[in-house]
């Protein structure tokens, strides 16, 4: 009974990691969308919630670094425009994928009339956590974070 429970729980957990990643591109362009609408209404904790804990960057910024640029940046502008486009999703090892994007960011300062825009080429890995949660593990190109 035990080893029929056992193996009924590895079944499942076999078609949930099969349905993530026969779903997984849908669930990529639904999790930008999610993290667009973060990005623009300058909420940098939630933000910070789409990268995984051990989320590494190919310049060196720590999480707790990324979350006071985001706050620094946010307090800045008011109205900020994130645009994505060109998005590509590769299957990756362990069931991660990398995604590569273009990226426009237009930030905004009514009281002075100033506009400043950003583009850059991104390029990251993300996964599922033990949740099934997308989560961006690695950035490793792209001024992904910059709106200076």
């Amino acid at each position: 009974k035990a080893k029929a429970a056992i193996e009924q729980r590895q079944q499942d957990e076999a078609r949930k990691r099969e349905d993530r990643e026969t779903n997984a591109p849908l669930r990529i362009a639904e999790f930008y969308q999610q993290f667009r609408g973060a990005y623009e209404g300058r909420n940098d904790s939630q933000l910070i919630s789409f990268l995984g804990d051990d989320w590494e960057s190919g310049d060196g910024t720590t999480l707790a670094d990324l979350q006071g640029y985001l706050r620094n940046s946010f307090s800045v502008f008011d109205e900020i425009r994130y645009t994505q486009s060109n998005l590509q999703i590769h299957p990756a090892a362990q069931g991660s994928f990398r995604v590569t994007y273009d990226l426009a960011i237009i930030g905004r300062i009514y009281a002075e009339n100033l506009t400043h825009e950003e583009k850059s080429s991104v390029s990251e890995e993300l996964a599922f956590d033990d949740g099934g949660k997308l989560r961006i593990t690695r950035t490793t190109g792209g001024r992904f974070w910059s709106v200076q």
